[in-house]
């Protein structure tokens, strides 16, 4: 197991050059609480001078994450723009988003974040209600208690700027999928796909995955990352649309889980008329909605690789490992085999043995490195079974880590 310890070690090492964005930060949500409303107050902002820093539009983080220190100055930042302009709408939207990353990097509780999103989103009620950027923010929020959920997401699209940016696209079209609306799903994906804004190596990551799934498939995975490329795929291409992708966290939506039970033909969904007494209750609901679909379908069922222990967890028992997803199967086989198909015959890695582009995301860096731990089972096996094998996996999985040492990840 020499080889995997080498890759193993290598990629530790690119893993340390990045920051623990939370290493300095307070570990008790109490601490958080008893400063996190007070965190727009003269006193905080005295510790800095706000005219010394250049206001930054908030990027999606799947293309950068600057960590909770940047997201918090520029937070100040753009609210101090929404004071001397309160009616724009841009200086809002921004303020608003740094925000929201500045709290997502955070350890304040739910309730904090929801209260510091909730005043935001009162004041550009208050001045700029019928713009653009209100009803975004105002659909961000939904999830906070904010009521009329498709209202605000139907008004934003009615108002959508003619110079589309990745969080335009990137927002409703995953609302679009939230709603199983295909019927604008589709020319909306050819115009996103068409339109260059998209990460090619997270489209070849994507569908690398998609083509290691057997047909008729279903693909459960969480996070921008592994769900939004495949559906784009499958709406802007016409490929892969025999499989199902689901987002994990929509399944918690019950018109969502119903439109998906409804595409099947497999009758009602089950439905959780009342709160959860605790995360175990919710856990085993959502994995009820699951296996339900698998046993009135009888389709394979793959999970993403980057899916946290509450969403696979409780299949662990029964997932195998082939490649860049995991299979659910119930009866035990070689895993290994399989892998070794779909990097031989399947998998097109060779993007891999590209130099990185300067503007890379976040994301398709991250995924470059992670390649190592994929397979270097795959590569201690060819090191002793398949030395041309293993020289061509070698240099692919060398060159994942090599093209990222130069960027922070």
């Amino acid at each position: 197991m020499k080889t995997t310890a080498l890759f193993l070690s290598m990629l530790f090492a690119a893993t340390v050059q990045a920051q623990d964005i939370n290493s300095s930060l307070p570990t008790e949500d109490e601490d958080w609480e008893e400063t996190a409303t007070d965190a727009t107050t003269d006193e905080e902002d005295d510790a800095f001078d706000i005219n010394d820093i250049e206001p930054l539009e908030a990027s999606h983080l799947l293309i950068n994450d600057y960590g909770y220190e940047q997201y918090y100055l520029q937070t100040q930042v753009w609210r101090k723009q929404t004071i001397l302009r309160p009616h724009d709408a841009n200086a809002w939207l921004n303020y608003f988003r740094h925000a929201r990353y500045m709290l997502m990097n955070s350890y304040f509780s739910y309730e904090v974040q929801e209260a510091y999103l909730m005043d935001i989103l009162e004041q550009m009620e208050k001045e700029i209600p019928n713009t653009y950027e209100y009803n975004f923010c105002a659909y961000c929020t939904t999830n906070m208690g904010k009521e009329n959920l498709y209202q605000y997401a139907e008004k934003a699209m009615e108002m959508l700027p003619a110079n589309k940016r990745f969080i335009d696209y990137d927002t409703w079209f995953a609302y679009l999928h939230l709603r199983c609306d295909i019927a604008r799903s589709v020319p909306f994906a050819k115009e996103y796909l068409n339109s260059g804004i998209y990460s090619q190596e997270l489209i070849q990551q994507n569908m690398n995955e998609l083509n290691g799934m057997k047909p008729n498939s279903i693909f459960v995975g969480n996070g921008d990352a592994t769900v939004i490329p495949k559906w784009l795929i499958a709406d802007a291409t016409g490929k892969h649309q025999d499989k199902i992708v689901l987002s994990y966290t929509y399944l918690n939506n019950p018109e969502y889980c119903q439109h998906i039970y409804d595409m099947l033909g497999i009758g009602e969904a089950p439905v959780h008329e009342d709160h959860f007494e605790d995360y175990e209750e919710y856990q085993e609901f959502m994995r009820n909605i699951i296996q339900t679909l698998v046993d009135r379908t009888g389709r394979e069922l793959y999970f993403s690789k980057y899916n946290g222990e509450e969403i696979n967890g409780p299949w662990k028992d029964n997932l195998y490992d082939e490649g860049l997803v995991y299979h659910y199967s119930p009866k035990e086989y070689d895993a290994l085999k399989v892998k070794m198909h779909n990097f031989e015959k399947v998998y097109d890695l060779n993007y891999l043995l590209k130099p990185m582009d300067e503007n890379a995301w976040r994301t398709d860096k991250t995924m470059s490195w992670e390649k190592t731990a994929e397979f270097c089972d795959l590569l201690d096996y060819y090191k002793g079974h398949n030395q041309k094998r293993y020289e061509q996996l070698y240099a692919i999985l060398k060159n994942s880590i090599d093209r990222v040492k130069r960027f922070e990840i």
